[in-house]
């Protein structure tokens, strides 16, 4: 099956099912092989994130730990006013190169 039959599929989402399975496909894998492959792949952007380091993939961009500071918000259903504990998030800068491609310039 075509990757992008995959996604059509599956509505557009691209889950761990989904990329264990493209995984097969274009690396002619088992399931079992690239279901590890994803799992170990996982593993390694975490652990590099916890140690707050950066992360620069070559043609598809940086990603970067950022703090998050605590801040009032508010409930939409019931309007009550809460407090969003502080948090490290993880941001995604895409490269030109990447860009590029998805603007069908390549």
């Amino acid at each position: 099956m075509k990757t992008e039959q995959i996604l059509k599929d599956e509505g557009g989402t691209l889950g761990r099912a989904e990329l264990t399975q493209v995984f097969c496909e274009k690396l002619s894998l088992d399931k079992k092989v690239a279901s590890g492959l994803l799992e170990t792949l996982i593993d390694a952007l975490v652990y590099n994130f916890k140690q707050g380091q950066p992360l620069k993939i070559q043609g598809f961009g940086s990603f970067s730990v950022h703090q998050k500071n605590e801040r009032p918000g508010r409930n939409p259903k019931t309007q009550k006013t809460v407090t969003i504990s502080s948090r490290r998030v993880v941001r995604l800068r895409p490269s030109a190169l990447f860009q590029k491609r998805l603007n069908n310039e390549i």
